[in-house]
């Protein structure tokens, strides 16, 4: 509108000055008036168009530099995400990994496999239900956690973690699904049993 407003303005002026010169040149007033308002509609038009064009052009620029921008983003976090030592699981609200770290996939007995894109439970089929029971409740919005909690792998083996679990979310404020840190702390535990040991026997001795 502030580029075309001028340009409106201007018009009435342009037609009757052009309307003028095609008389004196010979054109009776009906003739000029066609000609007049044919020749005004054509710039209106072309103006139109290559102001639409332009802002176009710059509106394709701008999203180019923002979905490279994102995609930048988007990599150096995956880069980050996947170096970290520490156990990190990005899920989406279909409990998808969307991203895993190097560290989640070794404490977890998973190395070298690739499990981007595969669901959660298909990853740890015999996850237990409060687990599944945690997921539902983040997926609404709780944030839930334990400094000590008790993880049975398949082959019977049990581990001791210390995890959180929250939820991410979308721009729009929705959720876009769960974030899973945990930390296997079992030489932790196991000082804690010889403290705890060392401290019976100490007890009974006296």
């Amino acid at each position: 509108a502030r580029r075309i407003l001028p340009l409106v303005m201007v018009m009435p002026v342009g037609m009757i000055w052009l309307r003028i010169i095609l008389q004196r040149v010979g054109f009776d007033a009906q003739t000029a008036d066609v000609a007049v308002f044919l020749v005004f509609l054509v710039v209106i038009l072309s103006w139109g168009i290559w102001i639409a064009a332009v802002r176009l052009d710059f509106l394709d620029v701008k999203k180019a530099e923002a979905e490279k921008q994102a995609k930048t983003w988007l990599e150096l976090m995956q880069y980050v995400i996947k170096h970290d030592p520490n156990a990190i699981a990005v899920l989406d609200n279909d409990l998808r990994h969307v991203f895993v770290s190097d560290g989640f996939l070794k404490a977890f007995g998973i190395p070298g496999k690739d499990t981007i894109g595969k669901h959660h439970y298909e990853v740890f089929p015999d996850i237990p239900e409060r687990w599944r029971e945690v997921h539902r409740r983040v997926l609404n919005g709780e944030v839930l956690q334990s400094n000590d909690d008790v993880f049975e792998r398949a082959d019977g083996s049990t581990d001791y973690t210390r995890w959180k679990c929250q939820p991410w979310q979308l721009q729009d404020g929705s959720t876009g699904g769960i974030i899973l840190y945990t930390e296997i702390i079992n030489e932790r535990k196991k000082f804690e049993q010889e403290i705890l040991t060392l401290n019976r026997e100490l007890e009974n001795r006296v």
